[in-house]
């Protein structure tokens, strides 16, 4: 501003001063030894001991680095050489140079309780260390430091390899979509011909793996690929789904136009459906079912409600002129973290039951047939927990504020004695249509042995 001849405003420099004192006036020391192939030259880890001077400002600690070279650690000096370290990094890098030792700094880190932040090929590695102290596998390798590991618990996809004899080439190029969604850790561990039998006592190694990977993990199973025999353990649900239906036509139909299906997939996921066919009878309940037999083929293919929806809907309203609309009332709920989809089409309210509280669940577009969705479906997301309770209702049972009396006084009763009380109320009441309650109830998963 002076060099400017420019007159400042009030410049509140309170955050900043605050920054320069937590520098300048640190409280306590943290040794750290950063274990590397490259560390004489300190700008090849930049980003790393940048990212450690503002972790240290951040907490009013002054960060005492060592650089120590992973090619002058042993298992005969490690002990010396990294004891007293309040933490230990493992960076990245590439090729078979150093690699033993970083191996050994990661077992010495395990193993004597001291933290380590693992970063790309220092990850690789101490997850090669892990296989071979744990599991007992001396031999255990990623294929980026020997290309015929066996066994290979780091495999480098092929398409980040090139022809050029350079290690470097391992790493990706160019820009590229990565999708995480939920689903079920599987595990496959293959079995060596001269190896151990794939049957017997694995209880150790799932003891060992669920402690690394912090998830609860199901028995191993033995199965044959083209490969040869294959250890398969997957992850163990956190949680159980039970549900129950209460069904009741329209009196003098001899066919329900409403229809459910409940899906437990493979990948984890509860899955509940329900449909409401144009008018009643033999007709409305042929297309309702149609509608759930399309959407249920996609969900157990493994897509997403709402990814099966947007697959469906398309050709439900090409074939509408056939079939008539339909109403959707979905539900996709993850059985490992509770986390729960609801989409609605034409649907009445849903509600979740928490603690004998009622919270009405609504998502508002036209009933599924009309017209081709555009944009993204409507959901409600939800985390659902232990003991909730969604129930889903078809239209001849809504009643409005008297619905939600009965869901509120009766919050505490069995699944089928609910469902069933909700429907024999509606008819009491006069009702004229179809009717369903699909009620799901959350627990927690009980162990298998």
């Amino acid at each position: 501003c002076k060099e400017l001849n420019l007159t400042p405003d009030h410049v509140d420099l309170s955050d900043w001063q605050d920054m320069l004192d937590r520098y300048t006036h640190p409280t306590r020391d943290v040794r750290i030894a950063l274990v590397g192939k490259y560390v004489e030259l300190h700008d090849a880890y930049l980003s790393v001991a940048e990212a450690l001077t503002h972790a240290g400002i951040a907490n009013q600690a002054a960060i005492r680095l060592s650089w120590i070279n992973s090619e002058d650690i042993t298992e005969e000096n490690a002990a010396a050489q990294l004891a007293g370290y309040d933490g230990v990094i493992l960076p990245g890098g590439f090729g078979d140079r150093g690699a033993e030792g970083i191996i050994t700094a990661a077992g010495y880190a395990r193993k004597n309780g001291v933290p380590c932040l693992m970063i790309g090929y220092g990850m690789q590695l101490a997850v090669v260390e892990a296989v071979r102290s744990l599991l007992s596998e001396a031999k255990a390798n990623s294929t980026e430091v020997d290309h015929g590991a066996f066994p290979a618990v780091v495999r480098i996809p092929e398409d980040r390899v090139c022809d050029v004899n350079d290690s470097r080439s391992n790493a990706r190029n160019g820009s590229f979509t990565i999708n995480l969604t939920g689903g079920r850790l599987q595990i496959d561990l293959l079995v060596p011909g001269d190896g151990p039998e794939a049957t017997g006592d694995h209880s150790a190694m799932i003891r060992s793996l669920q402690g690394a990977l912090g998830v609860a993990l199901l028995p191993p199973a033995a199965v044959e690929s083209t490969r040869g025999t294959v250890l398969r353990v997957r992850q163990r649900e956190a949680l159980r789904l039970d549900t129950w239906a209460a069904v009741r036509k329209k009196e003098g139909e001899t066919v329900c136009g409403d229809n459910h299906i409940t899906l437990h997939t493979d990948d984890g996921r509860g899955i509940l459906l329900l449909s409401d066919g144009m008018g009643t009878g033999t007709r409305a309940g042929s297309m309702s079912r149609r509608a759930l037999e399309l959407v249920g083929s996609f969900v157990r293919s493994g897509c997403s409600l709402a990814e099966s929806t947007a697959a469906v809907l398309p050709v439900l309203a090409a074939r509408f002129e056939e079939w008539g609309f339909v109403t959707l009332d979905l539900a996709e709920i993850s059985l490992f973290t509770g986390r729960a989809s609801l989409l609605k089409y034409g649907a009445a309210p849903g509600f979740l039951l928490r603690e004998g509280r009622g919270t009405r669940l609504e998502a508002r577009a036209l009933p599924a047939g009309l017209e081709p969705m555009e944009g993204e479906p409507p959901v409600v997301q939800l985390r659902l927990r232990e003991g909730d309770r969604l129930v889903l209702l078809s239209d001849g049972v809504w009643d409005g504020g008297r619905t939600e009396e009965l869901l509120r006084e009766n919050a505490g009763l069995e699944g089928q004695a609910l469902a069933n009380l909700l429907v024999e109320d509606a008819a009491g009441r006069g009702g004229s249509d179809d009717m369903t309650v699909l009620i799901a109830d959350l627990h927690k998963a009980e162990k298998e042995e």
